[in-house]
């Protein structure tokens, strides 16, 4: 319950600092629910005005895309999330309109669960409005379940966000759900 509240304060403190024509949208794959642990989505999801691109790492043999993590997964604690699955697959996360936007929070979990070797690494890179590249690294605390990260203002004028899939030998796989969007122009 306490995660639940401090998620719905951060998300009317955004709300109320940004009334000015800004539209919040919380990315949550919830339309995505199956009976399954796992099942395909494909190479895009769209969600709110906002698209997710998945392109696998190169000379990957057998590329499969997104799959959503249902909560029949038994490392997944919450409800149904996303991941990208092969290793070292980038995700892309943009506006459709291609106007700017803020990342302000994403929820990430090791998708075979915590205690094992490697741990979970998650390497953002941004680039805003202006053209600058933004970078912000986060490390998982090799628990099973779902930590929420809030993003540094550096990533509150991005017109595109990236970031890579783990490897399975140095860096373990993740997933991801609850991403917290900003519109920051109309």
């Amino acid at each position: 319950m306490r995660f639940i509240m401090s998620f719905k304060a951060a998300v009317m403190a955004v709300l109320l600092l940004s009334a000015q024509s800004a539209l919040a949208q919380l990315m949550n794959f919830e339309d995505l629910s199956q009976t399954e642990e796992l099942a395909g989505v494909g190479d895009t999801y769209t969600a709110f005005g906002y698209t997710l691109f998945y392109a696998p790492a190169p000379g990957e043999p057998f590329p499969v895309g997104f799959h959503s993590v249902g909560p029949r997964w038994r490392f997944n604690t919450a409800s149904t999330a996303l991941f990208a699955n092969s290793v070292n697959a980038s995700t892309t996360l943009k506006r459709n309109d291609g106007r700017p936007f803020a990342m302000i929070a994403i929820d990430l979990a090791e998708t075979n669960g915590g205690g094992a070797s490697p741990v979970a690494r998650v390497q953002f890179v941004g680039t805003t409005s202006s053209g600058a590249t933004v970078t912000h690294a986060i490390e998982l605390d090799n628990q099973t379940g779902f930590q929420r990260f809030f993003m540094p203002t550096a990533f509150r004028d991005v017109t595109v966000v990236q970031w890579l899939q783990g490897d399975n030998e140095n860096n373990a796989i993740h997933m991801f759900d609850n991403l917290l969007l900003l519109s920051t122009r109309p």
